[in-house]
């Protein structure tokens, strides 16, 4: 038969708990305490992991694309030296992805030219110059808005035109705004593009502007600070089956038997050229994030643990305040079942009571940051290395962990009432009464 729980005992247990306010207070507020700095602590790690998120997909992290940069020399053989730099030409590229129909879907190879100089109406900075082939707006997901022109097409790249892309924060720099740039001329490094298109940038981060690779190749631009137009040095590549590491270790052992046929490089040599994939990077943010959830837990359920413990120490003393009262009970017939409820319940409402309050308190505090971080940001300039809204997004949890915060509060509460209960239970009734 199930112990009854009615009017009579929810009076009871309003007058037992009336009667300690002090007691009752201070043990709730050590629950509170633990929900609220778990709520925090999971709500930041909420925040950090959308971050993260965000600026992969930003950068491309959530595609299957791949990244071949070129390295260098590490083992003397053939006539070539160590340090050497290894040249990769275009051709050299088409072969790769000939040579590799299954694994490599699309190559872009591109030139990059660090600082060189961009003006326009008295105003100027430094920027990145890239080379690209149209394939690489592709491979790239870059896109433009309908008032911001176009991207490189196949006819700017087969016929060296000198037209250019701009990113967003290269036309605000020399412009009112990103559509004002569209159709004006441009100076980089003492030549005249016409600016054709202007993305929005995925990343603050380096300057950028694209030009057909061709021209770039044509004009020998940036050749007078050190750069060869003729050398490729990075392909970014649409690859989907690279799943795993072990992936890229493959295609990437393949590719270097390939470069020493062309070249008569050490097929052995890991320096020569080094392979990236974005999956299995994401792969890895995934773990990261997993991780830092788990461990987020651990510290907040260990804090919600302290107060537990706090309520069992509390009941134990309630237990042995209320000895003789219990063991009039007993002695009037009150069955275990009983004396276990009396003391649960105090348990329970004290920890749902108290934790309930952390958990809105909690929720609150993240309403104030994510306000703040939506209207009171917007007003702020920062610099183009950082920004925090990208690393800090939507700070709040999620249904499930509040649901998981609330199912955790009722089970610590029925422990830290049933370890001091079954103890209750045990008092012979003449001790009890004495």
């Amino acid at each position: 038969m199930m112990p009854r729980f009615g009017q009579e005992q929810v009076q009871e247990l309003i007058a037992t708990l009336s009667a300690n306010k002090l007691r009752t207070v201070l043990t709730g507020f050590a629950v509170g305490w633990g929900v609220l700095i778990l709520v925090l602590l999971l709500s930041s790690g909420m925040g950090i992991a959308n971050g993260i998120r965000k600026t992969a997909a930003d950068l491309g992290l959530s595609s299957a694309k791949a990244n071949l940069d070129v390295g260098f020399v590490s083992i003397p053989i053939n006539g070539h030296r160590e340090w050497e730099d290894i040249k990769l030409t275009r051709a050299m590229v088409q072969q790769f992805q000939a040579a590799n129909p299954q694994d490599i879907l699309l190559a872009a190879p591109t030139k990059t030219c660090y600082s060189l100089d961009i003006g326009y109406g008295g105003k100027s900075s430094k920027v990145t110059v890239v080379g690209v082939v149209p394939e690489y707006m592709q491979v790239e997901s870059i896109r433009f808005n309908s008032n911001e022109g176009r991207p490189i097409s196949p006819k700017d790249e087969r016929e060296g035109t000198k037209v250019v892309v701009l990113q967003d924060i290269v036309a605000k720099s020399l412009f009112r705004s990103s559509s004002e740039a569209i159709g004006k001329y441009v100076i980089i490094e003492q030549i005249a593009f016409k600016v054709i298109g202007v993305h929005k940038s995925k990343f603050v981060g380096w300057k950028k502007c694209y030009i057909p690779l061709k021209t770039l190749e044509t004009l020998h631009l940036g050749e007078n600070k050190g750069y060869n137009p003729l050398y490729i040095s990075n392909v970014s590549m649409l690859c989907p089956k690279l799943q795993t590491q072990e992936d890229c270790d493959v295609l990437l052992g393949k590719l270097r038997k390939q470069l020493a046929l062309m070249l008569g490089t050490d097929p052995q040599d890991k320096q020569v050229l080094f392979l990236t994939s974005t999956q299995v990077k994401n792969k890895t943010i995934s773990y990261v994030i997993l991780g830092l959830d788990a461990f987020l837990w651990v510290i907040g359920l260990s804090t919600l643990l302290i107060g537990l413990i706090g309520v069992v120490t509390i009941m134990q003393v309630t237990i042995t305040e209320r000895k003789r009262e219990i063991g009039i009970r007993k002695a009037l017939g009150a069955k275990p079942q009983d004396i276990i409820v009396m003391i649960l319940s105090e348990s329970v409402v004290i920890t749902i009571v108290s934790g309930l309050i952390g958990l809105m308190s909690g929720v609150g505090l993240m309403s104030i940051v994510i306000y703040y971080m939506e209207h009171v940001q917007e007003e702020k300039t920062y610099s183009q290395f950082f920004n925090p809204g990208t690393l800090f997004l939507d700070p709040m949890i999620s249904l499930e962990m509040a649901l998981g915060a609330i199912a955790v509060m009722v089970l610590g509460g029925l422990v830290a009432g049933y370890i001091p209960a079954r103890k209750a239970i045990r008092i012979p009734v003449v001790e009890a009464m004495h």
